[in-house]
């Protein structure tokens, strides 16, 4: 919070655990004339990445996501881990535990990769430009 604060931005959550409060918190949002939307991945949000998308999407919210799969859905950004290197690397701990490691000296591994990915087509709807040196950088753009 303290860096969108020096960057002049106001960060305000809204912490959502049933489905049922999804439409007041969308209220508050729009409410508090935000000027963009970003969501952390959790299951709430996971099951209910659509209506995000698409209540983001209708009011002109740019979104951020920290998975790639709600890009694909029709959100704007994501940044986060890229699931398929964490996907392997599990592979290799029980691979690592079935020839008779165990699992309590395994160390604990952080994710080392990660992966931008960008929807020029919500880009255009929301009527933005996307910078040519950011769709470079990208891993995955959905046109």
């Amino acid at each position: 919070m303290k860096a969108a604060e020096s960057l002049g931005y106001a960060l305000v959550t809204h912490g959502v655990r049933e489905d049922a409060e999804l439409d007041s918190v969308f209220t508050a949002i729009l409410d508090g004339r935000a000027e963009a939307l970003v969501a952390i991945t959790s299951p709430f949000t996971f099951r209910n990445r659509q209506r995000i998308i698409d209540f983001a999407n209708r009011h002109r919210l740019p979104s951020a996501f920290d998975f790639r799969g709600f890009v694909e859905n029709g959100g704007l950004v994501s940044y986060g881990p890229d699931n398929a290197a964490i996907v392997r690397r599990s592979v290799d701990h029980v691979d690592r535990v079935l020839r008779g490691a165990r699992p309590g000296e395994l160390p604990v591994e952080l994710p080392t990769q990660f992966e931008l990915a960008i929807n020029v087509k919500t880009a255009k709807l929301l009527r933005l430009t996307v910078p040519r040196s950011m769709l470079i950088r990208a891993d995955n753009v959905v046109e």
